[in-house]
């Protein structure tokens, strides 16, 4: 169930945005940050994070999405992206 919500809830943030995506430059660092990330794994080349479940090479396109794994600490408001994370 929380998952569902979480999954309404980015997109209508994805589609508030005007569907915004990040720069080329921009996905290349996060899918290298997710890639080497231990909270991930490969599944039929697609990386998927084991902490929100998603297909990271989609949801790191998208400006207003971020990963939901904190910076150092669980405390952290900054993303292993180097961002700030949406509470």
């Amino acid at each position: 169930m929380n998952s569902t919500r979480e999954f309404i809830k980015s997109g209508l943030s994805v589609a508030k945005s005007g569907f915004d995506l990040v720069s080329n430059d921009q996905l290349s660092k996060r899918l290298a940050i997710c890639g080497s990330c231990s909270n991930s794994n490969i599944i039929n080349e697609k990386i998927i994070c084991n902490i929100c479940g998603c297909d990271m090479g989609i949801k790191a396109k998208f400006s207003t999405l971020n990963c939901p794994v904190s910076e150092g600490d669980s405390c952290s408001d900054v993303s292993l992206w180097g961002e700030p994370i949406a509470h």
